[in-house]
């Protein structure tokens, strides 16, 4: 007879599940925390100190306040990824105009409607035509305004009795005789043709528009994140391992202890937009691996009654919590994770569905929404109230365990790094579409699992960029696009394993100084490196030179000629597993078909 299984409440489910996460993670989470905690509490004493409130209560109220306040900065870049795809649409319709007005027809049809879902290289092409077309004529009056404070080029366009070729070269021989400067004549004869030929003539404008847009969010969102690092005391932290990196690499000099780009923002002006957006990612991914370590810190003070012990009477009680308690206080945070999570990305998918009227609460930012938390905190009470009461009154006895105080405190708390993961998802997913054209970009073989890919990107700045990223997010988006998924390979990782075995994981991502990149080219030049930085130094310089082949990716039957060839790029196909490169014709050709590449299976975890 077969044994019935066991049922278990959803609040059993959801703690199994913690447990498990925790388990995973081994002793270094207990650690961590207590870590945390001891970072946290000089930028807790220092809110407190600028506040001044007088009870716990006004002071929990001034921290989610806080938290509030950094919850806007994630949110600067909330329109980067789509801004993104909208530029590459744009460049692919300069290069390819005749396409742009069968487009142009489909997206004027009276009974035409957009799929804002569609994530193919077809749909991102039509929706960017869609939105050119629906904002052209604000543009054009623009346009007309400064255009017809001529009245001889105004005459001239709105002679219908001329053809339009006829028209433009009148207004081009005009200006050239009327106006002396060459900027005059080239934006008057460039909105000539916008507004005699229509959208079509705007691409290399709206090129220009996407650009500003892309590189002045990024901006914002780099500076403020480096800026409220600094303030919850990690930056630091980051600064003084990357010195540590680098003496054991016999490097010191590489490291610039004087760019701060806080202080000089005018910096970043020297990264293209692409490098610009693989910065941005490196930022987002580390805001929110800090507002994790804050929200987890912070959560476990409350959640212990600590607040007013350490701020009222100035006792460091973080020292006198038990091994046991930290465990305890991470399986809270873990499980208080799971409802929160399927809450927000259940408002998520109904606000980018233009379901709002479901939305308790529904208020619409210019770069954010927000909502109403009752739902969740109701729900909660429902589902696990007294069994969560129960089960945590014995393991943490000195907390409260009120499932709808611990839920509303928490949300708060973790909405912003939920945001963060996600925004950094989408940034990723639109570079991803563009790793061929980086000159080293793509999956890292040596160290992705079969749910989880660590992505590599070098693009031109002090060190590489490695991410990590939802199998499944990159699939669907990457198939959808390109109709494949057969997704550049990251070469050279292996340039940054040090002689411990250990990765040299990117401490700072900054742009490239020149005094680094002088640096970098006398040593390479030079030799004169260790030994066994040979790689890594090599391949730093081929970050900000790519001519500058390390010799990890150069061919080796041409090491000793002087025409250096880079190894060819390979793709790996998500679907077979399986190893490609690409013939003279472009097409794909398996290395070896027999023998698949096996990522290792593992569980999907929290953020990254």
């Amino acid at each position: 007879m077969k044994q019935a299984e066991t049922v278990t409440s959803p609040f059993e489910k959801n703690l199994s599940k913690a447990k498990k996460y925790l388990a995973a993670q081994g002793f270094s989470s207990i650690n961590n925390l207590r870590k945390d905690i001891k970072i946290i509490i000089p930028y807790l004493q220092r809110l407190f100190d600028s506040t001044k409130p007088d009870s716990v209560e006004a002071f929990e109220k001034i921290i989610i306040e806080d938290c509030r306040r950094y919850s806007k900065i994630v949110f600067e870049s909330n329109f980067v990824s789509d801004n993104f795809m909208e530029l590459l649409s744009c460049r692919y319709f300069q290069k390819h105009k005749e396409e742009f007005d069968a487009y142009l027809e489909k997206v004027r049809k009276p009974d035409f409607k957009l799929d804002s879902s569609d994530q193919s290289f077809e749909g991102c092409l039509t929706r960017y035509v869609y939105l050119l077309n629906n904002s052209f004529p604000e543009y054009l009056e623009d346009i007309k305004y400064s255009t017809f404070q001529d009245n001889t080029v105004c005459q001239i366009i709105n002679n219908n009795k001329m053809s339009l070729q006829d028209r433009l070269k009148a207004v081009t021989d005009y200006v050239k005789k009327a106006y002396h400067n060459r900027t005059t004549h080239k934006r008057a004869i460039q909105n000539t043709k916008i507004i005699l030929y229509g959208p079509r003539e705007y691409l290399e404008e709206d090129e220009q528009d996407y650009i500003y847009d892309i590189l002045d969010d990024s901006k914002k969102s780099i500076l403020q994140i480096i800026e409220q690092s600094k303030k919850l005391g990690f930056y630091e932290n980051y600064t003084q391992k990357q010195e540590n990196q680098f003496r054991i690499l016999g490097f010191p000099n590489y490291v610039s202890k004087n760019i701060d780009l806080t202080q000089t923002p005018h910096l970043l002006d020297s990264l293209s937009a692409e490098d610009l957006l693989v910065l941005n990612s490196f930022w987002i991914n580390r805001y929110a691996k800090e507002l994790n370590s804050y929200a987890t810190a912070v959560f476990t003070l409350k959640d212990l009654n600590l607040l007013e012990d350490i701020f009222f009477k100035g006792i460091s009680s973080y020292q006198e919590i038990s091994d046991k308690t930290l465990e305890n206080e991470l399986i809270k945070y873990g499980f208080l994770n799971y409802p929160t999570t399927r809450f927000i990305k259940k408002r998520e998918f109904q606000a980018e569905n233009s379901n709002i009227d479901s939305i308790e609460g529904y208020e619409n930012h210019e770069k954010f929404i927000t909502y109403s938390y009752t739902p969740l905190i109701d729900s909660a009470k429902k589902l696990y109230g007294n069994e969560y009461t129960d089960y945590f009154n014995l393991v943490l006895p000195e907390s409260q365990n009120n499932i709808s105080e611990d839920i509303e405190f928490f949300v708060y708390l973790y909405n912003p790094i939920l945001s963060s993961y996600s925004i950094k998802n989408l940034l990723l997913q639109s570079l991803s579409v563009e790793f061929e054209n980086f000159q080293n970009a793509g999956i890292v073989l040596e160290n992705s699992k079969k749910n989880r890919l660590l992505l590599g990107i070098d693009a031109g700045l002090t060190f590489p960029i490695f991410e990590h990223l939802d199998s499944h997010s990159l699939q669907d988006f990457y198939l959808a696009y390109n109709g494949n998924l057969k997704i550049p390979i990251y070469d050279g990782y292996n340039d940054f394993i040090s002689l411990t075995g250990d990765h040299l994981s990117t401490q700072l991502a900054l742009p490239t100084s020149q005094k680094q990149v002088d640096i970098l080219k006398q040593s390479c030049k030079k030799k004169n490196y260790p030994e066994h930085s040979r790689n890594t130094i090599q391949h730093l310089y081929f970050l900000k030179d790519n001519s500058r082949l390390p010799d990890s990716l150069v061919v080796p039957e041409t090491k000793e000629t002087k025409k250096r060839l880079r190894l060819p790029r390979r793709y790996l196909d998500l679907e077979d597993n399986k190893i490609y490169v690409k013939d003279e014709n472009g097409a794909f050709i398996p290395i070896v078909p027999d023998s698949p590449t096996n990522l290792i299976k593992e569980e999907k975890e929290y953020g990254d």
